[in-house]
């Protein structure tokens, strides 16, 4: 087995990644490399991150845990038992820039060419070749640690909101979750049912912002939903979506739940095609278990659960 380290370097918002430019294939990474012999992990982590990147002003703000990565179904009998960190980037960068690893881990004779750039963390990062996406939602957890929640408010679902909701409107492809003009009272009647949870959610300003609710009507027909966990259902604001917040709403709902429920496990429906949904639940640390067609229309949905 051998040892390495995954280095994910934040400032700020931003997560560090890079590309190869001459080999395309290799996909999105982030800084990683071998253990040298008689070194120990936290050495190895801030060496490789300066090698690869030509940083030097990284520090490292805690360790995330050990994963072990097996390489058969690359063709390589081998398993990498990965050290995951977060690295704290204390210099000033440019947006993007290319540096050569003049001694790559590898055993390469010639320095390797990579592309290094900035994404906005979490919402905007994308998928890490190699699994190194593994321990993503920790280092959510770990960014999050010292900093306040969002200004928040939950509140039942008033009647106020549950006429306001169904104003809202979305753009294709998502114009699925409006709701018909000709079936407001009957989401009102669900809306205000306090067993089906319902909650508003409101910024600092008290302005309404998003909302969610908490039991079987989170679910979709046609799932199996056997598995004794709390359903979860969970609206933003048309005018708010896409912005790369996604995370911190689901961040907040998930906090609630936890004070108010607290569950043993989590699970959110999502239609198969809003792969930007499924990519935060994901990062907030869901698992997708299920893909299934609603019943009625056929439509393809996607069962996630997580673990508390």
């Amino acid at each position: 087995m051998t040892d390495k380290v995954v280095a994910y370097i934040t400032r700020g918002d931003k997560l560090l990644v890079f590309s190869h430019p001459l080999y395309p294939e290799a996909g999105i990474q982030v800084p990683a490399g071998t253990i040298e012999k008689d070194e120990s992990p936290d050495k190895a982590v801030i060496r490789e991150a300066r090698e690869e990147t030509g940083l030097h002003e990284l520090e490292i703000r805690s360790f995330l845990g050990v994963r072990e990565h097996d390489l058969s179904p690359y063709g390589i009998a081998e398993v990498h038992r990965r050290h995951f960190y977060h690295l704290e980037c204390r210099q000033e960068t440019p947006t993007t820039w290319h540096h050569h690893e003049k001694d790559p881990s590898d055993g390469s004779t010639e320095p390797i060419e990579f592309e290094f750039f900035w994404v906005r963390f979490p919402d905007e990062v994308p998928e890490l070749s190699g699994g190194q996406g593994e321990l993503l939602s920790k280092l959510v957890a770990d960014s999050y640690q010292d900093t306040a929640p969002p200004p928040f408010t939950f509140q039942p679902m008033d009647k106020a909101s549950a006429r306001a909701v169904p104003e809202w409107r979305y753009d294709t492809p998502y114009d699925i979750y409006n709701i018909a003009s000709d079936n407001v009272e009957k989401e009102m009647q669900l809306f205000l049912d306090p067993q089906n949870a319902y909650h508003t959610i409101s910024d600092e300003h008290g302005d309404l912002v998003a909302y969610c609710c908490f039991g079987p009507d989170g679910q979709v027909s046609g799932g199996d939903y056997s598995a004794a966990t709390l359903d979860i259902g969970l609206g933003v604001r048309p005018d708010l979506t896409g912005q790369g917040h996604g995370l911190t709403y689901v961040n907040a709902v998930l906090d609630f739940a936890r004070r108010t429920f607290p569950p043993t496990a989590f699970r959110v429906m999502v239609a198969e095609f809003n792969k930007r949904a499924q990519r935060v639940w994901e990062k907030a640390g869901f698992q997708p278990v299920q893909t299934f067609q609603r019943s009625g229309d056929g439509m393809p949905f996607v069962i996630l659960t997580c673990e508390e």
